[in-house]
């Protein structure tokens, strides 16, 4: 799961969902994309939300990491609840064996802590989570229950 890049609130006229990333996002964006193939598994598909700040996460990765190539862009997660997402998830093709999810807290972190049972607090933007499900089918992500393998953040690589 990534949670996408720091955004702007600098014009308060702009929409939620349409607010663009920082520089600072744009920087930590491809930082943490490094880490995809190295540190976590390369993603098989890549399901994210329409808001422009996670679109424009997900093209930063992209960009980046040439490996990583079929995507949904999926209006239904951007001010979803858990269980939307859990629904987001289920309809994934069980020919994708490692699943990319890129979209906002609070939710994100929702369903970090409540696939691993975490005690943690909301993750920082551009962060990725790692957790390694024993499911069969996607179907099945409704009672999963996960190991938490990695979360990796920008401030843990930058001096």
């Amino acid at each position: 799961m990534v949670r996408h890049a720091k955004s702007s609130w600098d014009d308060f006229l702009v929409d939620d969902f349409d607010r663009s990333l920082t520089e600072r996002g744009r920087s930590d964006a491809r930082m943490m994309s490094a880490l995809v193939g190295e540190k976590v598994p390369l993603p098989d598909f890549v399901v994210c939300s329409g808001a422009r700040r996670v679109v424009q996460t997900l093209d930063i990765f992209r960009q980046e990491n040439a490996a990583i190539t079929g995507y949904e862009i999926n209006q239904n997660i951007y001010n979803a609840e858990v269980d939307s997402l859990k629904c987001v998830i289920a309809e994934t093709s069980n020919s994708v064996q490692t699943l990319m999810l890129v979209g906002h807290n609070p939710t994100i972190s929702n369903l970090i802590r409540e696939f691993t049972k975490a005690k943690m607090e909301d993750v920082p933007t551009a962060c990725i989570a790692y957790i390694y499900l024993d499911i069969e089918s996607w179907d099945e992500i409704f009672c999963a229950r996960g190991k938490l393998e990695q979360l990796l953040f920008p401030r843990l690589f930058k001096d």
